[in-house]
């Protein structure tokens, strides 16, 4: 290149100037329309914001029941109660209301758990199956097998 074009390079402003000048002049120009587009960015985040924190909630809500429901599960395996077996069966069954698919899954376990105790296997065996249907874990898969062979086995 010759020295009077380097000279006319150099003095040419730089695209990154050019585009945040151009971005100015439209926002001064389109002041309305820049104002409506913050506040549905504004609005749209918000309501995403406050959608998670309902989410979580929500998931908090579910493992408190699922973990009182647990727990009276095994007050009433360790002490024999029927009354607190009922009281955990109607439980797992509020959490199943919820159609919360992960702790419904675990819920459905208890409650086969529960039917197979109480000497209803035929129950118990439809539980564990649709157990496998609905979850893709390997472990509760496993879980679900090995119980429906021993509702089997008797």
């Amino acid at each position: 290149m010759t020295k009077r074009k380097i000279k006319e390079e150099i003095k040419k402003p730089d695209i990154v100037i050019r585009t945040v000048t151009f971005a100015i002049d439209w926002i001064k120009n389109n002041m309305k329309a820049c104002i409506a587009g913050l506040i549905i960015v504004f609005v749209i985040c918000s309501s995403l914001f406050g959608y998670s924190v309902y989410a979580k909630r929500q998931d908090d809500k579910m493992q408190f029941m699922l973990s009182q429901a647990i727990q009276t599960f095994g007050e009433s395996i360790a002490s024999g109660s029927v009354e607190k077996m009922n009281i955990a069966e109607t439980l797992f069954n509020s959490i199943l209301r919820e159609n919360h698919k992960k702790i419904g899954v675990i819920a459905r376990l208890y409650l086969a758990k529960i039917s197979y105790m109480k000497g209803k296997p035929e129950e118990a065996r439809k539980l564990y199956q649709e157990v496998q249907g609905q979850s893709n874990d390997p472990v509760i898969i496993s879980i679900s097998e090995r119980a429906i062979q021993q509702i089997d086995k008797k």
